[in-house]
């Protein structure tokens, strides 16, 4: 259907032909241009920017333009967004025409029209609109884009959003510094350099080139180049490559420099590294995948050198023989948080305190929901951990000697120990109670029953290596509040059994309701360790019945490996102690 003759406006109205017959190709594109180019039939005008705010097309939006007629209907936001397409020279510098121009910041298509119409607006103005905008990354990335030269007029106003983007602390602080060019106002620290480094993946190819600038800038520092080094560890990213070798940026850690070292058929490098031992080797070796693995034995065995060589096969025994450390570093260094997750169940509390905060500094998390969820459970518990300062203890007055001290230097036998704890003296009994349970040779239930023992020294250890008591108007029990940095949750296992998870669980119920700083402190670790504990409670389901592939066999769910499940159960079948059946 074609588009009414210019010379009827009776019929120009806006049912007179379909959307869809405006196309670059068809009679009704060149009637439009001829119409709009002659002045004539207003009506034409005004829908032809309708049609072109609704569908976006480039070569109407061109026909417009060239027109260079606004919409003169009665719909405020298409008149302003028509003005803009138009170069926004005519549109009012007022802060109510500056409010309506706000609504347009976002949209790409009149990004040069709102540019020079930033340029009429005073100072006062342009501040007022920045601070009317909604505060959000789209917003950001499009006032940022504005900002054009750094003594721009668009620049000021960009600024001035800006600042309360930084004084928010919003998460997007570091994409619209460097997108506006202000990344001298984000601070060198590890955690920035992360955010950055997640920045060179984003849409705007922009905003990635500045990200990579701002990285080519960085000091060369060991801290920041520990992030750098762990990022292309797991990426494999070109960029990163180039710009450790280029810029010979280290790492802190040995096997991952010597790593490095290899892989740029520096042998030479490497083996000034003094690695006497062949550890360092063997952590890289550990850490490598495939294809680093076969660069790394190319460069070796092109030295021709015999000791290296060995060092090389030594290397390769004990990384293939299991060494849990360099396991642990392999894993880590491949990024894969769903696998590291699974691997935590046979962490302490204090290693799993620092993965998780490994977590919340890399932003990085497991795919699977249940892992993701766990993760974010942890990193939310320990994120405002309460900080609690230990000060030394004066020294003791000559001839005294801490009884704690000389309990751990105790070098007794744990059949002696045993029967010291059936001692006449209490001191002694408590000595030995003291250094079984540093040895794990008394379990909780005894320690339990320690803590109603008629004689303080017994109490005393109960405290100390036992699990909080309740018994707070007890003069032994300040020891509950200066036992070190950790309440036993540092030592603690994640993987544990149902009994200990359900006493765990009360006795994080307890701790909640109580309100001092140190109470919070171990309410926030123990409910970590029980993010963790819930998560492999429920990982596994052992079940010996009819439906196993043949009688008494495991049918498994989860990553676990069957035989190892076999060995836990033993040959009767049944759930392995300290798992829970589903």
């Amino acid at each position: 259907m074609r588009m009414p003759r210019a010379d009827s406006p009776n019929r120009a109205t806006r049912n007179c032909w379909p959307e869809d017959a405006v196309d670059a190709g068809s009679r009704s594109a060149g009637e439009a241009q001829a119409g709009l180019a002659a002045g004539r039939n207003p009506a034409w005008g005004d829908r032809l920017w309708e049609i072109w705010a609704d569908k976006r097309q480039s070569w109407l939006g061109e026909v417009l333009q060239q027109g260079q007629v606004p919409f003169a209907g009665e719909q405020p936001a298409l008149r302003v967004l028509s003005r803009l397409k138009l170069g926004g020279a005519d549109l009012g510098a007022d802060e109510a025409t500056a409010k309506a121009v706000g609504r347009w910041v976002t949209d790409t298509d009149v990004q040069a029209g709102m540019t020079r119409y930033l340029a009429t607006l005073d100072a006062t103005v342009g501040r007022r609109w920045a601070e009317s905008l909604p505060l959000s990354r789209e917003v950001a990335l499009a006032v940022a884009g504005l900002a054009g030269g750094p003594a721009s007029p668009a620049a000021a106003v960009a600024l001035a959003y800006g600042e309360r983007v930084f004084a928010a602390g919003a998460d997007f602080s570091a994409a619209f510094a460097l997108r506006a060019g202000l990344g001298e106002r984000l601070p060198t620290r590890r955690a920035t350099v992360i955010e950055v480094l997640g920045l060179r993946a984003d849409g705007d190819e922009a905003l990635q080139s500045a990200a990579r600038d701002w990285l080519s800038a960085l000091p060369n520092d060991q801290q920041l180049n520990d992030v750098l080094v762990d990022d292309w560890l797991r990426t494999d990213d070109e960029f990163l490559s180039n710009l450790l070798r280029d810029q010979r940026r280290w790492s802190s850690e040995g096997g991952k420099e010597a790593l490095l070292l290899l892989l740029w058929g520096d042998a030479k490098g490497y083996q000034a590294l003094g690695d006497t031992d062949g550890r360092l080797l063997s952590e890289a070796w550990a850490m490598a995948n495939d294809a680093r693995r076969e660069r790394m034995a190319t460069v070796i065995q092109a030295t021709r050198d015999a000791a290296l060589a060995d060092q090389l096969l030594r290397a390769q025994v004990l990384v293939s023989g299991g060494d849990k450390a360099l396991g642990w570093q392999a894993l880590l260094a491949t990024g894969d948080e769903d696998r590291i997750v699974a691997a935590a169940r046979d962490l302490k509390g204090r290693d799993l305190f620092d993965l998780v905060r490994r977590w919340a500094e890399n932003g990085r998390r497991p795919k699977d929901p249940r892992k993701r969820a766990a993760v974010e459970r942890a990193v939310t518990a320990l994120k405002n951990l309460p900080k609690v300062e230990v000060e030394p203890a004066p020294k003791l007055p000559e001839g005294l000697d801490d009884p704690l001290e000389g309990w751990s230097a105790h070098q007794a036998s744990d059949t002696e120990l045993q029967g010291e704890l059936r001692a006449p003296d209490p001191l002694v009994r408590a000595r030995a109670l003291f250094a079984l349970s540093q040895r794990g040779k008394v379990g909780e239930e005894e320690l339990r029953a320690k803590a109603a023992s008629e004689d303080w020294p017994e109490r005393f250890v109960a405290a100390l290596r036992g699990p909080h008591p309740d018994a707070s108007n007890d003069h032994v029990y300040w020891v509950s509040a200066c036992a070190g940095e950790d309440s036993g949750t540092h030592e603690a296992l994640v993987a544990c059994g149902p009994d200990e998870f359900q006493r765990a669980q009360e006795r994080l119920a307890k701790l909640r309701s109580r309100g001092t700083p140190l109470a919070k402190r171990d309410a926030a670790e123990l409910d970590a360790l029980q993010a963790f504990r819930e998560l492999d409670k429920s990982d596994i389901s052992v079940k010996a019945d009819d439906s196993a592939p043949e009688p008494g066999g495991i049918k498994t769910h989860g990553d676990v490996d069957a035989d190892v499940l076999k060995a836990m159960v033993g040959k009767g079948g049944g759930a392995p102690r300290g798992r829970s059946q589903r």
